[in-house]
């Protein structure tokens, strides 16, 4: 702040001290001009968010080669993936998640079941959370507790 006082009374002295009123604008240009070069010295340095450990991206490189595996009727491989990426982040709700569905295409029921479960457990957000309560109820239809898959629906939308 103190140099851009500075700059610009130096400069204002110029323009006032003998140019008069035909320099006026160009005297304007310079102060513009001025407090811009100096006013961008002390610009506060832009935060940059942290960037994603290696550990993460390893989680998350395993998740989407998981979901393409999903999405080709590989539920097995997928599965290997998952278990892969659980080693690394325990505590990462979407890889449980699609570990749940990749039980539920296996038609291992239960253990989707309790796949979902443990996702909630972790949960990063409510829409994970319904997600996984649709897929318990799912998986209670396919066993045949209508009960359970209706307590489960609505738990989803609660």
């Amino acid at each position: 702040m103190v140099a851009m006082n500075k700059a610009m009374r130096r400069i204002m002295v110029f323009c006032w001290g003998g140019i008069g009123r035909a320099g006026l604008p160009l005297c304007c240009l310079a102060l513009l001009t001025a407090g811009l070069t100096v006013s961008g010295c002390a610009v506060q340095p832009v935060s940059v968010p942290p960037r994603e450990s290696g550990i993460q991206r390893a989680a998350l490189t395993l998740l989407d080669e998981a979901e393409q595996a999903l999405h080709a009727g590989d539920a097995l491989k997928a599965e290997a993936y998952l278990e892969r990426a659980i080693r690394i982040e325990p505590q990462n709700a979407r890889v449980w998640h699609a570990l749940a569905r990749s039980k539920f295409q296996q038609g291992q029921y239960s253990q989707a079941i309790q796949m979902a479960r443990k996702s909630n457990s972790c949960l990063p957000d409510r829409a994970m959370e319904r997600n996984n309560w649709l897929l318990m109820e799912q998986a209670y239809q396919a066993m045949g507790d209508q009960e359970k898959a209706k307590n489960a629906h609505d738990r989803a939308f609660d």
